[in-house]
């Protein structure tokens, strides 16, 4: 996996964007296509609703133990 200098919950959201343009019967954004085949170049022969729910399936724990990182730091902030 090359993430490219990009968060698991930013990869996740793309997925995402991916995923719902396609089941609604929009062509993705390509370049949304291109960041998640270039992320995971080992699923880049899957369709890309296949490769959008992989990516989402295997970095959505991670986004999540981000975001509640995130909210934690900002709480320890407004603490301090």
């Amino acid at each position: 996996m090359n993430l490219k200098f990009r968060s698991s919950k930013e990869l996740v959201e793309i997925g995402l964007m991916v995923l719902v343009a396609w089941t609604g019967g929009r062509r993705p954004d390509s370049a949304d296509v291109e960041v998640l085949r270039n992320a995971f170049p080992s699923l880049t022969n899957l369709p890309i609703d296949d490769l959008a729910c992989h990516v989402i399936g295997d970095l959505s724990a991670g986004a999540f133990r981000e975001s509640v990182q995130d909210e934690s730091d900002e709480e320890i902030m407004e603490v301090a």
